[in-house]
């Protein structure tokens, strides 16, 4: 929740009680993220009925232009409001921390009744540009200068910072280099970094170097000059992305009105006249019956100077014309099984005495007048932009790591070619190139391919291999334990990483898309059975600055399940999933205790002091394990079943938490434990603190 729109009447302690309440209820463990706190009333005045409606709008309009309106006329503070961080009365316009926000508008009758309305929305691109196009490099806002305090000896670097990203799949962490910031209380640490061949690179920094200290934003995907949050042990999916592809934009353009069909392009047939000149009759036409009054309209599209046209009567039975012909001056179609037959002038634009003939008996007399061009098309298409931030593969980026007091952000510039490639200093000197930045060869993919597949429960475990013979190609064999063989390639564990078809089940590489992280359930598809070998090949080639990308597989043979691969394929994993550290893999297998006869799996709660999860069975998001209540937790408090495996319930997850009876649990080490019946089934879940 970002902001709520409080009801906000005017009365002393009614009003205390509402601020307060709804920032300890929806900020509790994220006290360090202020609610935005609003009261349109301020605005409007109360508007009896009509106040939630007025609160409801005025939130909607600020979603419009991700822009929430200040509170008016403020002078004091009710001074039964606690002084609480994590509440924040607006009295100045904020934006909202992302494109999509989320408001909560409260309101109460006059009878009593309460209502809370929470609704989302996505700013308007036309309003508010993704990113605008790249022109000219702009002038920056100058950087904060130091003060607000300093921070935390937590937060504070025995040796420095290091930086750790996609560009070596998350495995080595390089120092950062620290350079003269623009004043003795600001220092600046700065890595520069190559962009591969993805054209987009996420990083993380490390205090350090430790994995468990881990500097980040607020979002995944973040992008320039955003703050710094952590450090922090579990900062999973929260990173800074340098994006040096094309941003698209979805555009309604015009066009003129559908093209012509064959026969209405002047070809000749066997019975087909000579073109008529210039004559068209394109367009919108009203046809009026003299006699009883009665008008048709109809829409005819015609190549100027054919013999045949199309065209559509648009009345209440609305249908296409048949038969259509122009023969000198006499113009003829069908519709609706009646004959229409007239005299069409020089110009295209009246036709007289057209008769409408039913059982070879004229039912009507019509004259039309043509009325205006058909109405142009609107196709909706996607233009790219460039930003500041658009580059290929071998371009260079400045990362900055910059430091005022307690005052954080990362920022990073595009570097140029050669003597472009650092800045110029004021006294005309250039600064000493940093390691990183060393004249490179070619950009090559160095990157390492994995099959995750429902065989190995999704997992990173499958390396492909390279074919020394064809560069740029992986191959892996894979043996199938079971039916199907759904599977997915990602590059270097990393999910965002992920090469996909369009759609799910697809049976041949014809339709590869990736490398992105939007691939949840577009599997390719082998159509397996039990002991077939499939030779699964990836090729990516880059030549003259073009890509190429190719899927394939062929099934190579058949061999007999291993008692082994037997054992396997009647056994099941269990995988955790939820808000707590789970790895690259982003899930934890859950281990079997054979003595307790139940699965279990141990991790640290996080500092908010509270964790969701839920269990996948063999590692399928398409077969989740979870409560029938959102929040459950075990014992008398929350009776509550299991439910599943299956790919529903989505929001229904199992929570430690105060409200579970686990009071300071930030920084415990947890055990789960899936509870087996008799037939091995799974029962209930339970955790105990180690």
């Amino acid at each position: 929740m970002d902001c709520v729109d409080c009801n906000a009447e005017g009365r002393l302690m009614w009003d205390a009680v509402e601020a307060m309440s709804c920032s300890k209820a929806l900020r509790r463990g994220y006290e360090d993220v202020p609610l935005m706190l609003t009261a349109s009333k301020s605005n409007s005045g109360h508007g009896s009925e009509s106040t939630g409606m007025c609160s409801f709008v005025r939130a909607v309009m600020g979603q419009h232009f991700g822009t929430v309106a200040p509170i008016v006329h403020l002078l004091t503070l009710n001074p039964m409001i606690d002084d609480e961080p994590s509440a924040q009365f607006l009295t100045e316009c904020m934006a909202y921390k992302h494109r999509q926000g989320v408001n909560g508008v409260r309101s109460q009758s006059i009878v009593g009744t309460l209502a809370f309305c929470t609704f989302t929305g996505i700013i308007r691109d036309e309003i508010v540009p993704l990113s605008r196009e790249y022109v000219d490099m702009p002038e920056r806002i100058a950087f904060w200068p130091g003060g607000g305090g300093s921070l935390d000896n937590a937060a504070l670097p025995g040796r420095g910072y290091e930086i750790i990203g996609s560009w070596d799949g998350w495995e080595n962490a390089d120092p950062m280099e620290e350079t003269e910031g623009s004043g003795d209380s600001e220092k600046v640490y700065t890595y520069v970094v190559t962009l591969g061949v993805n054209r987009f690179e996420a990083f993380q920094i490390l205090i350090d170097g430790n994995r468990r200290k881990i500097l980040h934003p607020d979002r995944p995907k973040a992008p320039n000059s955003t703050p710094v949050f952590g450090p922090d042990a579990n900062a999973h999916g929260l990173h800074w992305v340098i994006d040096g592809r094309p941003q698209y934009k979805e555009e309604v353009v015009e066009r003129d009105g559908p093209p012509a069909i064959a026969a209405a392009s002047g070809e000749t047939t066997s019975d087909a006249l000579a073109p008529l000149g210039e004559l068209n009759v394109t367009g919108l036409w009203l046809f009026t019956d003299g006699t009883s009054g009665n008008t048709a309209t109809y829409t005819f599209l015609h190549s100027a100077g054919s013999d045949r046209f199309t065209g559509e009567f648009t009345g209440i039975q609305r249908a296409k014309v048949d038969d259509s012909v122009i023969e000198g001056d006499t113009i003829r179609w069908k519709v609706h099984g009646a004959y229409c037959a007239g005299t069409v002038s020089a110009d295209g634009r009246r036709i007289t005495n057209l008769k409408v003939t039913h059982n070879d008996e004229v039912v009507a007399t019509f004259n039309g007048v043509w009325q205006e061009d058909l109405p142009k098309e609107q196709l909706t298409v996607w233009t790219s932009q460039n930003t500041e931030d658009t580059g290929t593969a071998g371009d260079r980026y400045r990362i900055q790591l910059r430091i005022s007091g307690r005052w954080r952000a990362v920022t990073w510039l595009k570097l140029g070619e050669g003597a472009d490639a650092v800045e110029t200093l004021e006294d005309g000197s250039s600064p000493e190139l940093p390691q990183a930045i060393a004249p490179a060869g070619p950009v090559e993919d160095v990157g390492s391919y994995y099959v995750v597949g429902g065989w190995n429960c999704w997992s990173f475990q499958d390396k492909m291999l390279k074919d020394d013979s064809a560069p740029g190609t992986h191959y892996l064999e894979a043996k199938m334990i079971w039916e199907g063989g759904d599977f997915q390639i990602v590059r270097d564990c990393d999910w965002s990483q992920s090469m996909h078809p369009a759609f799910a089940g697809a049976l041949d590489g014809n339709t590869l898309e990736g490398p992105d992280d939007y691939s949840h359930g577009l599997n390719f598809h082998l159509g397996a059975t039990p002991g077939d070998v499939f030779r699964i090949e990836f090729t990516r080639v880059f030549e003259d600055g073009q890509e190429t990308r190719k899927v394939s597989w062929t099934l190579l043979r058949n061999e007999p399940l291993t008692s082994e691969e037997v054992r396997d394929a009647k056994s099941s994993s269990y995988y955790l999933v939820g808000t707590m550290e789970t790895g690259r893999e982003q899930r934890m297998k859950m281990q079997f205790d054979k003595e307790r006869f139940m699965y279990v799996a141990q991790f640290e709660i996080g500092k908010s002091g509270e964790d969701y999860f839920a269990i996948l069975w063999n590692g399928d998001w398409f077969h989740r394990i979870y409560p029938n209540l959102p929040d459950a937790y075990p014992g008398e408090g929350c009776p509550h079943t299991l439910v599943g495996p299956d790919d529903r319930g989505g929001d229904r997850c199992w929570k430690i938490s105060e409200v579970s009876g686990d009071e300071d649990a930030a920084g415990e080490t947890y055990e789960i434990q899936l509870h087996l019946s008799d037939f091995g089934q799974p029962m209930k879940v339970e955790w105990t603190r180690l």
